[in-house]
């Protein structure tokens, strides 16, 4: 097959983070690289456009003034309707790479690092329409350290994929993916939103500047403007604020596709002094070999406190299983997993009552369920209450 590869990043691939998620690499294999090296043939058009593109940058952009400092990644190109064109009638497929690059130090933008620029908008939807035109598909790859806006144009896509920054043999690895080579079996650790807003601590953040000067650290390093930012959000942070009140998202957390499809059978709880035993049935019920996570999930009761709809408490990939091969995966959530924490107490218990244990494929795709009851109130933990807040947080409730 015949690749199209268009974005700066197909071309550049980023490795790593900056700060403390740098990674000196001996070498980066580009997306481009990989695909080549898997047999794929990769189209010159888009090819020498890029090439001459991101040379000329390079050859302009003045060095970092610190070796620390996150790399500015230049401005997408624009390839003119021609050169599109061409490569949807000359290509069996296209590939759009989107980069990010952050780290230690400092935060991320809204417009332009979260939300995608005009110009990658643009990219991605001239290349969809002109490779559509000809029946053939446009994959977009994610070269991102965190998670962007996904809603408002994945539409254009047939297919997104997930690569964050992959180290060194990043092009080979999702070369293998997007080959066939191997199966992917990854789970998100966090959730894609809908907009950046839904988030209930977009409310606060980044809080008040206290000062208009900015702090420096050793070596002159910045290290911001004093601020102060309440924390109002409490427990209501990420998939058990979305999941808990039924917020829309992009990708909920736990997501993952394969190319292969797994059924969840024969669920069972067992509750003990040492926690909960949970044992469930996998089967490949797909045309392919390939591994699936199994996720657990606890549903508590909340008398005392306030708790999240469900909580991941357990997790395992299972071995490759063949097609209609199965395995039985055995999960444990000790005391500690099943309890939560008293602010008022300043202790984690177990509060008696009915706990439903679910699992299934994401934290929005539970499958399978059973219940188990706990006798008596337990304190797993007692703590200390250190490092409390100097005055008072109004906690916001979700909805306000």
């Amino acid at each position: 097959q015949t690749v199209a590869a268009f974005g700066n990043t197909s071309y550049r691939f980023i490795s790593g983070g900056t700060g403390s998620g740098d990674v000196n690499s001996a070498y980066t294999v580009s997306l481009v690289d990989g695909l080549t090296g898997a047999g794929y043939t990769l189209s010159e058009g888009a090819q020498q456009a890029y090439e001459v593109y991101l040379t000329d940058l390079e050859a302009n952009t003045p060095p970092k003034e610190q070796w620390w400092m996150p790399d500015v990644l230049p401005v997408e190109m624009k390839p003119d309707a021609a050169l599109v064109n061409a490569e949807a009638q000359a290509a069996d497929v296209a590939m759009v790479t989107l980069g990010r690059t952050s780290g230690e130090f400092a935060d991320r933008e809204v417009e332009g690092d979260f939300n995608l620029t005009n110009e990658e908008k643009e990219l991605v939807a001239q290349v969809s329409k002109a490779f559509r035109a000809q029946g053939k598909a446009v994959v977009v790859v994610l070269n991102i350290g965190n998670v962007i806006e996904t809603a408002s144009w994945e539409q254009y896509a047939d297919a997104l994929v997930l690569a964050w920054q992959g180290g060194q043999e990043a092009g080979n690895a999702v070369a293998d993916v997007l080959s066939g080579k191997v199966n992917p079996s990854g789970r998100l650790a966090t959730t894609f939103p809908v907009r950046y807003e839904d988030h209930l601590s977009a409310q606060n953040f980044p809080g008040i500047e206290l000062s208009p000067d900015m702090v420096y650290g050793p070596g002159g390093i910045p290290m911001g403007k004093p601020s102060e930012v309440t924390h109002q959000e409490g427990i209501w942070v990420g998939y058990r604020y979305f999941n808990s009140f039924g917020v829309p998202v992009a990708y909920p957390f736990g997501y993952g596709l394969s190319y292969s499809e797994f059924s969840y059978d024969e669920l069972t709880a067992t509750v003990s002094a040492d926690g909960l035993a949970v044992e469930v049935k996998v089967t490949n019920i797909g045309n392919t070999a390939g591994k699936t996570v199994v996720q657990a999930y606890l549903q508590a009761p909340g008398e005392s406190m306030a708790k999240p709809s469900a909580e991941l408490k357990a997790f395992a990939k299972t071995e490759a299983l063949e097609p209609g091969a199965s395995a039985v995966v055995t999960l444990h959530i000790d005391p500690k997993g099943m309890a939560s924490y008293d602010a008022g107490q300043h202790a984690w218990v177990i509060e008696p009552g009915t706990y439903q244990i679910h699992v299934g494929h994401n934290s929005r795709e539970l499958t399978n369920s059973a219940t188990v009851n706990w006798a008596d109130a337990t304190l797993v933990e007692q703590c200390k209450g250190l490092v409390l807040p100097s005055e008072p947080i109004e906690l916001i409730e979700p909805g306000q």
